[in-house]
């Protein structure tokens, strides 16, 4: 009886927001009408309220045409992943079979493998999904590189409980509205932009404000009634779990997921989309298959225990109208159920991925699909040489205000140290620090760390540094003995109010250090 209020309610909420966008448009197209009829008793007075009129029916009409085309278009398109098949993959299929027998629910007919950091299951059968469906399966490759089997059989078991709970068959209605009401607000909010992209030009109807505001409220009034549905979904879906693996079992595994997501925004920011300015990309299959070795890195480890502390301490709650419960709440939640007498699988230290017989093909079809468009006519490179490159990349543009600064003050077509430290040697450190101040990016960064920079990118040309590559903190200066510390100083003696620039030639030259 409660699923067929839920269902009902869906429903009703879906159809709502159908209603509520196009009796917007009716409206102003009546009122279209009624200024019509007035252009001749008001004569230019009806014309202008005829303009004011027609443009709050096309800016609705848009509107809700965003929202509907979104909310009405759903398919296993939406959800990105590359597809393995039983006979593909045998040993992950049958550890879900298992899961679903001892769930006694209908298990997936379609798994795929998903390149974000999290899992889930759909089923969108006829009627906007009301009847049973084909059922899929969705597991993020950075939970099979980053848990251990025993823990990804509880994630799995908390989606199965979905299925279980018959939660799945009113996913894609509430989904539905949400996409569609969110989608009608973000062009609305912002209205319409027209002409090229980057123009300051925008579309603003008056009486737009109307329809904005009906909007907030219903999307206040779908977001608050759906939420509490939702929440409740996950909290029954974490029991159903916990009676099929154990209840520390599921524990230890949803605790690792806000680690799992801090530490693949991490990887993704500084290690795979870091190389992009400079048209650079990691190779394939490193991509996605990265993210194991950061995991793992011990180098690592005192950051996601951080995250672990914090977890602990409530802080990881979500935004006001999130789909989901905060975890910390789902976790007491859980510890609140009698114990079961069952620990939790210790992991061990293999992480599930390994299960997979052709996981190297996986990975890369993955990380291919990551990058996308992105990775059109970018240079492949492994992590050693992408870390190296990048760095001279990062030195370079660092380093670029101030070897400007010198072309401008001594004239120079291509300035190099030498021409710096000439130039200072003659008195004119002042100019070039006066030049150095009044360009655009001058707060960027301090004249030392410039300074530095340019020496490193000159050094790495005449092949006596290079960069690392190191998972505990992206890369390490490859140099000889000596040589950092006798540059820093070195740096410093230039831009002392009284410049020595002896130590810094002689490293140049090769023989300031070791």
């Amino acid at each position: 009886m409660r699923s067929a209020a839920r269902a009902a309610q869906a429903v009703a909420l879906l159809v709502g927001f159908y209603v509520l966008g196009f009796g917007a448009v009716i409206v102003f197209a009546v009122l279209d009408l009624v200024s019509v009829k007035l252009i001749g008793p008001l004569g230019t007075g009806g014309i202008f309220l005829l303009l004011v009129a027609v443009q709050a029916t096309l800016f609705a009409l848009t509107t809700m045409f965003y929202g509907v085309t979104v909310s009405t278009r759903f398919s296993a398109a939406d959800f990105p992943g590359v597809p393995v098949t039983p006979e593909d993959e045998p040993e992950l299929w049958a550890r879900v079979r298992r899961l679903a027998r001892a769930m006694g629910t209908r298990g997936p007919q379609r798994i795929l493998i998903s390149t974000e950091a999290d899992a889930a299951v759909w089923e969108y059968g006829p009627l906007l999904g009301l009847f049973p469906g084909k059922r899929h399966l969705v597991i993020g490759a950075p939970l099979l590189l980053a848990l251990s089997t025993a823990q990804l059989d509880a994630i799995i078991a908390h989606e199965l409980g979905h299925f279980g709970n018959s939660d799945t068959r009113l996913g894609p209605l509430v989904n539905r509205g949400r996409m569609g009401i969110l989608t009608a607000l973000r062009v609305a909010d912002r209205s319409v932009p027209i002409g090229r992209s980057g123009t300051a030009r925008r579309f603003e109807p008056r009486g737009w404000w109307y329809v904005v505001l009906a909007l907030r409220c219903y999307a206040h009034l779908f977001f608050s009634l759906t939420q509490a549905t939702s929440r409740a979904q996950e909290f029954g879906a974490d029991r159903a779990g916990a009676r099929l693996v154990g209840r520390e079992s599921i524990v230890s595994a949803l605790a690792e997921l806000p680690v799992i997501a801090v530490a693949y925004r991490l990887y993704l920011e500084n290690y795979v989309y870091c190389g992009l300015p400079y048209g650079l990309v990691p190779e394939p299959d490193q991509v996605i298959g990265g993210f194991g070795s950061l995991i793992a890195d011990p180098g690592r480890r005192a950051e996601f225990d951080l995250v672990r502390r914090q977890l602990a301490a409530g802080g990881t709650g979500g935004r006001r109208f999130d789909s989901h419960p905060p975890l910390h709440e789902r976790l007491a939640a859980l510890r609140a159920l009698p114990d079961d007498g069952r620990d939790s699988d210790e992991p061990s230290g293999q992480p599930a991925v390994e299960m997979l017989r052709h996981r190297q093909t996986i990975l890369t079809a993955l990380g291919r699909k990551k990058l996308g468009d992105e990775a059109s006519g970018k240079t492949a490179l492994d992590w050693k040489s992408l870390t190296d490159a990048v760095l001279f990349h990062n030195m370079d543009r660092v380093a670029t205000p101030l070897v400007n600064a010198v072309a401008a003050v001594t004239g120079a077509t291509v300035p190099t140290p030498e021409s710096l430290l000439d130039a200072i040697g003659a008195g004119r450190l002042s100019e070039i620090l006066d030049r150095l101040n009044s360009s655009s990016d001058a707060t960027a960064a301090a004249p030392s760390q410039r300074l530095r920079a340019w020496m490193l990118v000159v050094l790495a040309e005449r092949g006596h540094v290079r960069w690392s590559h190191s998972w505990s903190g992206f890369a390490e200066l490859d140099a000889p003995p000596g040589l950092s510390e006798a540059l820093s100083a070195a740096v410093a003696a230039v831009l002392a109010n009284q410049p020595d620039c002896g130590p810094l030639r002689a490293i140049l030259h090769g023989s300031g250090f070791r």
